[in-house]
């Protein structure tokens, strides 16, 4: 099962703190006019400002000190919020990334995934699974499912248990991954980062590695056959 971190708890409580003061201020200056007008044609409080008078106003001294306030906590709330969405994102992607690895490594421990024939129910099963989570993860953690993959031998040519053919890796951060005699045909790397990683003896055939990134890494002994290379980039490559 996935867990709530304590760096999770701590944004969720300074998110917390931010809208209790944004509500806060919004009461007091709302509670202020409110009290003014009541003032004004109640009691014949002239000096709120909402009845025409020559000296100052409360509404004047509204403006004068609880505009400055708003203007200073308005864009630290909003940034805030904007912040609060990115982590928000981020928590789900990461929660995503924690029940595929639990889910996978069930699979792998008490169904036998490794041991699994071609048409085996397990073997759809965690295909699906993959294929999902990679949708779900962000590009950030892409890399984190490709890499437990080739550590648990589900993805080496030729020894293929899992088909990644059609898989969403768009704009992944694969840099300096660990890809020797991965099957990759027909994945979507478009615009992924693969500098430095090591693709010797990989298939990488019919992929999608257009904008992809591929300085320096080792392609030595990839097959590349129908991969779709377009304004790929290549430096320092062995």
């Amino acid at each position: 099962m996935a867990t709530v971190t304590e760096a999770q708890q701590f944004r969720w409580r300074l998110r917390i703190k931010w809208r209790t003061l944004w509500i806060m201020l919004l009461v007091v200056g709302w509670g202020t006019v409110i009290v003014g007008i009541a003032g004004a044609y109640l009691f014949k409080w002239h000096w709120t400002g909402f009845e025409i008078t020559q000296n100052g106003t409360l509404w004047d001294w509204l403006q004068l000190l609880f505009a400055p306030v708003l203007a200073t906590a308005l864009p630290l709330v909003i940034r805030e919020q904007h912040n609060g969405t990115d982590s928000g994102v981020s928590d789900q992607q990461e929660a995503a990334l924690q029940a595929y690895l639990d889910r996978m490594s069930d699979l792998l421990l008490t169904k036998g995934l490794r041991e699994a024939q071609p048409g085996n129910n397990v073997r759809e099963v965690a295909r699906a699974w993959t294929l999902t989570a990679l949708q779900r993860v962000g590009k950030n953690r892409k890399g984190v499912v490709l890499q437990f993959l080739h550590k648990a031998c589900l993805i080496y040519k030729g020894e293929v248990i899992i088909d990644l053919s059609g898989a969403d890796l768009r704009w992944a951060d694969l840099r300096h991954s660990k890809l020797k005699r991965a099957d990759l045909s027909g994945v979507d790397l478009s615009a992924a980062d693969l500098s430095n990683s090591d693709l010797s003896e990989a298939n990488l055939s019919g992929a999608n590695l257009s904008e992809a990134n591929l300085s320096g890494a080792n392609l030595r002994g990839t097959e590349l056959n129908g991969a779709n290379l377009r304004e790929a980039t290549y430096r320092g490559n062995n």
